[in-house]
């Protein structure tokens, strides 16, 4: 395990406490005017909030740009105080070794001392911020528990703030899918008697070559993101498990908040042989010469290519816009659970989540 604290940043946190309080304290052995709070009151927050930079970013994603102005402004006036702290010290010590007249005003040495501080400070921050990235920080990551507490707060509720780990009837494991765990057994249609669900002998036909990702490409005139790519080369398809993906930006663990992924009860993804547009599944269930049924496919349903289906539950790639096909969740029956969209297909495969428990 790596040291939660990068000895170089310690040294650098060091050494720029010592320039704040050092620098703060010569203005006043140096008789500069009182009025230079009003620099260096801003110098010192501006130093301050990149010190604690990670926390501050954590909310202003959490809380938005309103909630910064409150802290900065809530801030300023504390920094205010510690300089002037350092300030007194300092004249008291120089008005005891050198009683000097007090400077009526700023001048432009002043300035320039308070523009070298910050660039310096700030320079050496920015080394630390660089260094730190990876490490743990405590403040982000309680400002992102409370966040995440208030999220799911319900005054109506025992244990106010706190989320009920039973709320959901299908418990999710938080750990994300990757590709070797992505697939649990061989599609239904290629197996035979005898064949078992361990994939460690999977049959002729669960097997694939890069031939016949091409071969599938090539008919259906599209071209697969190549993490589906690699999906179809361990694998033609197959049983995936009971997978989720959160149906709102911030998911609580409740059912309304997730929604089933690869048509729930069915829970594979199509072999390649078995690819096809939505429009051909929908022919499946509509009468060519009904106009008014033909009506309600929906547009460019020849360009969606049916990842997993459940009568029309469908997870499908929609090819149907410019750039990267986008990929959708959605039941064209009018089922009850929420219409759910990802702009990519990393995306929408880091969200999966699996039923707890399921190997």
């Amino acid at each position: 395990m790596s040291s939660l604290i990068d000895p170089i940043a310690g040294t650098l946190r060091i050494l720029i406490g010592l320039a704040v309080v050092g620098i703060a304290g010569y203005t006043g052995f140096s008789h500069s005017s009182p009025w230079i709070v009003l620099i260096y009151a801003p110098v010192f927050t501006v130093l301050y909030a990149l010190g604690k930079w990670r926390a501050w970013r954590v909310l202003l994603r959490e809380r938005g740009p309103l909630d910064i102005v409150k802290a900065i402004a809530a801030t300023l006036p504390i920094q205010a105080v510690v300089f002037g702290v350092c300030y007194l010290v300092g004249l008291g010590l120089g008005r005891l070794l050198a009683p000097d007249e007090i400077a009526p005003g700023i001048t432009p040495a002043d300035w320039w001392l308070a523009a070298q501080l910050l660039f310096g400070a700030g320079a050496a921050t920015a080394v630390i911020i660089a260094r730190e990235h990876d490490k743990p920080d405590p403040l982000a990551e309680h400002l992102e528990a409370l966040s995440a507490l208030a999220k799911h707060a319900d005054p109506e509720k025992p244990g106010y703030g706190i989320p009920d780990e039973d709320e959901m009837s299908t418990p999710l494991d938080p750990a994300p899918l990757t590709e070797e765990t992505f697939f649990i057994a061989p599609h239904y249609s290629h197996k035979t008697p005898g064949d078992t669900d361990d994939g460690e002998a999977l049959p002729r036909a669960a097997r694939t070559t890069p031939e016949m990702i091409a071969e599938a490409e090539a008919r259906l005139g599209v071209v697969f993101p190549d993490l589906l790519r690699r999906l179809y080369a361990r694998q033609n398809g197959g049983y995936v498990g009971w997978l989720f993906v959160p149906a709102t930006e911030t998911p609580r663990p409740v059912d309304e908040d997730w929604r089933g992924a690869f048509a729930i009860d069915y829970s594979d993804l199509v072999p390649l042989e078995r690819l096809r547009t939505l429009k051909d599944s929908y022919l499946d269930f509509t009468d060519p010469d009904d106009d008014e049924a033909m009506t309600r496919i929906p547009g460019n349903a020849d360009r969606m290519i049916v990842l997993a289906q459940r009568y029309m539950d469908t997870t499908y790639l929609d090819y149907s816009r410019p750039g990267p096909p986008r990929v959708g969740l959605v039941d064209f029956d009018g089922g009850s659970e929420p219409d759910v969209f990802f702009d990519d297909f990393e995306t929408f495969f880091a969200a999966l989540r699996r039923e707890a428990g399921e190997d």
